[in-house]
């Protein structure tokens, strides 16, 4: 290969040169990585890493509240589950955070996801305003819901932990 015989147009030069311009640039990099939070520990406890099964009769949801963790304004949470299909049915599954003072009674609005993937880590995350909480003291509970249809599900690796990735699964050190 001899250089004379390998030769390119302005217009594959100036391309190239598009492309190379179009990549992330080091403070694209950094932006990213200093945007970046990770918590990793799990701050509710009682979870566990096997699979527990729940019938859903005709109730509207299974809830799960968590007192030993009060939710903070300006803080940002990550909720990650799996959740799988024990019965063979076709009713959806929707996943909703919430707060309340000692039970879930305030829906997180935009903390939720309507007919969550089975079988595979479901991630929410949200930064906690005043509104979101209300008048209630900010304890974090949350629900699946089916409904009012019956299904059975089962789910493993409920996970809230401070920052906006998800880590794998631990327990709480308080379990």
């Amino acid at each position: 290969f001899t250089p004379s015989a390998h030769t390119h147009t302005i217009a594959q030069i100036t391309g190239l040169q598009g492309a190379l311009d179009s990549k992330a640039t080091q403070s694209d990099i950094d932006t990213a990585i200093d945007e970046l939070e990770i918590g990793g520990r799990n701050l509710i406890q009682g979870t566990s890493s096997g699979w527990i099964e729940k019938n859903l009769g005709s109730s509207y949801y299974i809830q799960f509240n968590h007192r030993e963790c009060i939710l903070e304004v300006g803080q940002t949470y990550t909720f990650s589950i799996i959740v799988e299909k024990v019965s063979d049915d076709e009713v959806p599954i929707n996943l909703h955070l919430g707060t309340g003072t000692t039970s879930y009674q305030k829906d997180i609005g935009g903390w939720r996801r309507q007919a969550i993937p089975f079988g595979e880590k479901v991630s929410l995350t949200h930064t906690i305003t005043e509104t979101d909480l209300g008048s209630h003291t900010g304890i974090f509970a949350w629900r699946l819901r089916n409904e009012r249809q019956p299904t059975i599900i089962r789910y493993k690796e409920a996970k809230l932990e401070k920052g906006n990735k998800a880590t794998d699964w631990t327990p709480a050190p308080e379990d």
